[in-house]
């Protein structure tokens, strides 16, 4: 049994898309049946290439905690997916079980309504406080910048949007220079409770 599971591990972790698609095509009861005895960080890593309603199912036939270790591990934005395909009770349910940051992230970001602009946003965006000078921030990039993409998000002390900056810019700007005087600030906006179908 050991070898079946280092095997099945190493196949999650080498070749995770592939992993996925097999998963889809099984009955959910048997692909939770091959993942159970795994980590929720493995599995999480595959179930994050299938889609949104066959991860729910998947995850509604695994032991409840792993079910829920599944979701803190996964990406925010997957995760919210997967969430918005339960019934209410399961939702709940998943949600009462994550303690950790993530779980406030997923209350916070279900809070909007499908098909708005809040419900796509990511959650777990990088942003820079604007008061910070550029060799600050790219120490705070280095440290915390998973999430780091090419556009930075410079926000104020009370989680406002002031404007953005690129990755490039950081970079190539002197290093006692304030992420404020980098980022534009002229920028367009969206109500996180703007119905994207209209």
């Amino acid at each position: 049994m050991e070898l079946e599971h280092r095997l099945t591990l190493g196949y999650l972790q080498a070749h995770p898309v592939e992993a996925a698609r097999h998963l889809e095509s099984l009955d959910p009861h048997e692909s939770a049946s091959l993942l159970e005895a795994l980590p929720g960080e493995e599995i999480a890593g595959v179930l994050e290439h299938c889609l949104p309603v066959s991860t729910a199912k998947i995850i509604e036939e695994l032991p409840k905690d792993l079910g829920a270790d599944v979701l803190g591990a996964m990406n925010a934005t997957s995760a919210i997916g997967v969430l918005r395909q339960f019934e209410e009770p399961v939702r709940q349910d998943v949600l009462d079980r994550l303690d950790n940051p993530m779980g406030a992230t997923l209350r916070r970001a279900l809070r909007y309504s499908p098909n708005t602009a809040g419900s796509l946003a990511d959650p777990q965006v990088f942003t820079l406080p604007p008061d910070i000078a550029v060799e600050e921030a790219v120490d705070r990039i280095r440290t915390y910048g998973q999430k780091a993409m090419y556009y930075i998000y410079v926000i104020d002390r009370d989680s406002k949007l002031e404007g953005v900056l690129t990755l490039r810019q950081l970079l190539i700007d002197r290093s006692d220079h304030l992420v404020g005087t980098l980022m534009e600030s002229q920028i367009t906006t969206l109500s996180a409770e703007a119905n994207l179908e209209e």
